[in-house]
Order: C-alpha cells, then sequence, then structure tokens
C-alpha cells in the first residue's frame, strides 16, 4: 500500500517511448485525519507520449490517500515502452 499523506504527494508513472496507450487504473480510499470518514475511489489515466503523468493526485487538507491497487497495462500491439512508478512530495 502506498500513502500520499501531504496535500502535495502524488504518484506519477512516467513512460520512457511514445505508444498506442499505456493504461493506468489506480484504486485508493481516502481516509479522514478529523473523523471516521471513509471514501473510496479510483482513477482511470491514458497515456500516449513519453512523458510523466501524475496518476493519482494530492489529497486535500486532513486527509491521507491510501492506494490499493496500481495497475499499469502497454496495450500497443508492436511497441514495448519503459515504465517508471514514483512517488513525489513535491519536492523533488
Amino acid at each position: 500500500m502506498i500513502f500520499l499523506t501531504t496535500n502535495v504527494s502524488v504518484l506519477q508513472v512516467v513512460t520512457g517511448e511514445a505508444v498506442t496507450s499505456i493504461e493506468v487504473q489506480a484504486s485508493y480510499v481516502d481516509l479522514s485525519n478529523v473523523g471516521t470518514v471513509i471514501a473510496p475511489s479510483y482513477k482511470n489515466t491514458t497515456i500516449t507520449t513519453n512523458t510523466t503523468s501524475t496518476v493519482v493526485g494530492s489529497p486535500a487538507s486532513s486527509v491521507q490517500r491510501a492506494i490499493h491497487n496500481l495497475t499499469v497495462h502497454n496495450s500497443d500491439p508492436v511497441n514495448p515502452c519503459d515504465i517508471k512508478i514514483q512517488h513525489t512530495d513535491g519536492l523533488q
């Protein structure tokens, strides 16, 4: 499990080559710091260029985001693609 604990923490996918489509699906739960509010959610992202893409954004203030699953799939039928997953707190 990966935690985003500040309002500048994000999870990113870095792709090395431009391909037809990199499909990303992230499932996460937002946990309130001031109570017992739990809000499950997900985000789907399609990446088609060699770039750094934020696939899970920062949580709101007083919230921690717990990422339960991250799936990355290269659906390009021909071209391979180097993938790097990075967790950043906004200071990198």
